[in-house]
């Protein structure tokens, strides 16, 4: 019985992954602040249509796609599904990544991250 050897790469570029564009909602300068703030705790004050919800849901996006856990909690379910929406349409262009609906509403990503509702 002969083995059958399996091809190696020939460059190291051959072993990376391609590159992945996430296209995300415009933001403006202070969300784009307040988003690459190294703090791990972060109270943003604001009025009405600020853009927190889009802050919010950018910034579960990024935790569970980068391998971690976020909850998206709001004070009754359908003011909860207001960001969950846009957080399941970031969600969409991830390849392999697994949308359960209601009742679980969970997201998991092939990184191992998830975010609940």
């Amino acid at each position: 019985m002969s083995k059958t050897k399996q091809p190696q790469p020939s460059s190291p570029s051959q072993l990376r992954s391609p590159q992945l564009e996430i296209r995300l909602p415009p933001l403006h300068p202070i969300q784009q602040e307040v988003l690459t703030d190294p703090a791990r705790f972060k109270v943003v004050v604001c009025g009405r249509q600020w853009g927190k919800t889009t802050v919010g849901a950018i910034e579960c996006f990024r935790v569970a796609a980068q391998g971690g856990f976020a909850w998206w909690v709001g004070p009754t379910f359908p003011v909860g599904q207001h960001g969950w929406r846009m957080i399941e349409r970031l969600s969409r262009q991830i390849p392999g990544v697994n949308i359960l609906g209601r009742p679980e509403s969970t997201i998991t990503f092939p990184t191992g991250g998830m975010i609940q509702l």
